[in-house]
């Protein structure tokens, strides 16, 4: 069995530290990727929060945190010096504790291996966090068949799209369009999507104004069940959190004796002019 070993934990000082706390809190409570969304969340028991996203060609990065409300605040500690480690039961890595960003995909993290996935043979992920106050966390995920966007089109503010996969398709899907003026963001829409068959032929109503705007940039991922379970929780929960009158849904983790989410996606992109449609 292959196994891979850490370097030595970097200690980071203390606005580092507030740094990777804020974006966590954003992580947690945003469905969406590319954007970051401040939001309130209600008080609740001290939990460990773990957020790992893993696809295709990215190195393996996995945010571990510590909520803890003060003054009626949540404040997201990160953990350090934890033993973290991924595998497919067959090989194993071991993840080293150090700060990083990734500026593409706007995540933040602090338990980070360069390998790729690719590294792993086996179709099942399985993530063990072991803390050095005694805390011991699971997850596991599975991966998705990739997938590819071969027909894309706006028309009557529709995105039309048919997309196909190389291998089973989940049912469950979300889709960004990011509008674009020139070289700059105008407007988002994030959707998650559960569908019956593979989705050759989608309609995808866009917000106001985005077809008036120079370029849209399509994102379709190919997500499993819990992902799509937790990103639609979350949603539900942050409307209701804005809403007296509604009630806040639990957000539906996969994390045990945590909270969070630790999921494998892949994805397709392809760009839009909708003045070139006219």
């Amino acid at each position: 069995m292959k196994r891979y070993s850490p370097v030595n934990s970097k200690k980071l000082g203390t606005s580092i530290t507030r740094l990777i706390g804020m974006a966590l809190l954003t992580l947690v409570f945003s469905c969406t990727l590319d954007n970051l969304i401040d939001v309130e969340v209600p008080e609740q028991l001290p939990a460990i929060v773990i957020e790992g996203y893993l696809s295709p060609g990215y190195p393996i990065q996995i945010a571990v945190a510590r909520n803890n409300l003060m003054d009626d605040e949540l404040i997201l500690q990160p953990i350090w010096n934890a033993t973290t480690y991924l595998t497919d039961r067959h090989d194993t890595l071991f993840l080293d504790n150090i700060f990083s960003t990734n500026s593409s995909r706007k995540f933040v993290f602090n338990y980070i291996h360069n390998s790729t996935t690719q590294f792993f043979q086996g179709n099942h992920l399985y993530l063990s966090v072991f803390t050095r106050q005694g805390d011991t966390l699971y997850a596991e995920t599975t991966r998705t068949a990739t997938v590819h966007i071969n027909s894309i089109a706006l028309a009557d503010d529709n995105l039309n799209m048919g997309v196909t996969a190389d291998g089973p398709f989940t049912g469950y899907a979300r889709v960004d369009i990011t509008a674009y003026n020139a070289d700059t963001v105008s407007s988002v829409q994030s959707k998650f999507m559960k569908m019956p068959e593979s989705p050759n032929n989608l309609q995808i109503p866009v917000l106001p104004g985005m077809s008036m705007a120079d370029s849209l940039l399509v994102k379709f991922f190919h997500i499993t069940e819990t992902y799509y379970n937790y990103g639609v929780s979350v949603h539900n929960a942050r409307s209701a959190y804005g809403d007296p009158f509604l009630t806040p849904e639990a957000i539906r983790s996969n994390i045990t004796n945590g909270i969070g989410i630790f999921t494998y996606y892949t994805f397709d992109s392809e760009t839009v002019y909708p003045a070139l449609l006219d």
